[in-house]
């Protein structure tokens, strides 16, 4: 029997996940992928509490055989939750505070932003096109930002001149410059209003995509640049690591499968930056399974992000990494854009695995034009290694066959 934990992504922006669907998934590949008779496959799910806290639960969803009366577990699928502890100084926000702090985070990344256009980092980016989209995509969250940063002036206008009390003339009459900038403020606000509509109106539902996009950004940021809410983070998993081995023992061959950045959540947790993981989970643990993998983004934009980093996990640690062509957040451990073998693993301890490439696409496109650039659809790509029905075709057959043959053969 495998063991695996199930990292999600951030979960608003992309197709939501969860470790429910993620093993109906695998059920239906090893169904479609055995060859023999008189087997039926079937999925039993549990939540349980892995501490005595209450926000310490996680569902646990097995994939178990079936034959002549007798059961095998193949698969136990335990879901890691992080999300809620990453937005947790973040929530109960009002929008004007989430905007305030979008247009920060966006103006200090600006300046790098621009730069990387012109000088891409060691590791990051190597095509100009994902630069130019992630420049575009940034620059789409400042007017975000600024959208709600702005209504502020044009709100307390609009309320004072429509209860005829006093009109802003009144107000500033003995200082005309104050009076100036607020209707230069009222001006930009209509402006960046304009344009959020403008965008609205040229891509269906961006409105709740960028929004919920501007809401991980700024939290994905902040664990990033300042390890805000990281500590919180390792501290779950490591209960719920300590939860496995005691309830499945320490013969356990466990597997962690991220998706997005829970992909950073877990080459942070096995490959920890001044720090060793955890003897049990040393034990125990055997793959890595990372799905449309942010490495290149975050190693463009946070620069020495993963160097030093501990590889006591290195040479027991099988990892298989899917990424896809369009996919701008994917990342193929490669100077190129080819599907071919990845050429490095990520920071600068050599010690640690480089990855077995995985190519995924639903569409054999070679050529992308200026509508996809505008309509974001290469960060809509995000979303295309399955889609929201567990019966779907998705990715998750190239990683069982890639592990049931346990060799090097499956990679590209």
């Amino acid at each position: 029997m495998k063991v695996c934990i199930f990292i999600k992504g951030m979960n608003e922006a992309f197709n939501k996940q969860t470790v429910s669907s993620y093993a109906s998934r695998l059920k239906n590949e090893i169904e479609e992928n055995s060859l023999g008779t008189g087997i039926k496959y079937v999925i039993k799910q549990e939540n349980l509490l892995y501490e005595s806290e209450e926000n310490s639960r996680t569902n646990c969803v097995s994939i178990v055989s079936q034959r002549e009366g007798k059961e095998d577990v193949l698969y136990k699928f335990y879901e890691f939750e992080y999300t809620s502890i990453l937005r947790e100084n973040y929530n109960g926000k009002s929008v004007f505070i989430k905007s305030l702090l979008l247009a920060v985070v966006i103006a200090r990344k600006l300046p790098l932003v621009f730069m990387r256009l012109f000088k891409r980092s060691g590791t990051g980016y190597f095509m100009l096109r994902m630069r130019l989209q992630a420049m575009y995509a940034i620059v789409i969250l400042g007017i975000l930002g600024l959208s709600g940063f702005l209504l502020l002036p044009s709100v307390v206008a609009y309320i004072v001149e429509l209860m005829k009390v006093v009109s802003l003339n009144e107000v500033f009459k003995n200082d005309p410059r104050l009076l100036q900038l607020t209707q230069l403020l009222k001006l930009l606000s209509h402006v960046i209003l304009a344009l959020s509509a403008l965008l609205i109106a040229l891509v269906p539902a961006s409105k709740d995509f960028i929004t919920s996009l501007g809401t991980e950004f700024v939290c994905v940021h902040n664990y990033l640049e300042s390890g805000d809410q990281k500590q919180a983070v390792f501290g779950q998993l490591d209960k719920l690591v300590d939860y496995i081995y005691e309830k499945e023992g320490g013969d356990a061959q466990l597997q962690f499968h991220a998706y997005s950045f829970g992909c950073i959540i877990a080459l942070d947790f096995l490959f920890p930056y001044a720090s060793t993981p955890a003897l049990r989970l040393v034990a125990i643990t055997e793959a890595l399974v990372t799905i449309g993998c942010p490495y290149e983004f975050i190693s463009t934009y946070y620069a020495n992000y993963f160097d030093e980093r501990d590889s006591s996990l290195a040479k027991k640690l099988e990892w298989y990494n899917v990424f896809s062509k369009s996919d701008a957040l994917s990342s193929n451990f490669r100077r190129d854009a080819r599907y071919a073998k990845a050429e490095y693993s990520f920071g600068n301890n050599g010690n640690i695995p480089v990855p077995i490439n995985l190519y995924y696409e639903i569409t054999p496109r070679k050529k992308f034009y200026l509508v996809d650039f505008v309509l974001l659809y290469f960060l809509r790509a995000h979303s295309f290694y399955w889609d929201g029905t567990p019966a779907s075709s998705s990715c998750e057959r190239l990683i069982y066959l890639a592990q049931r043959t346990n060799t090097h053969a499956a990679q590209l």
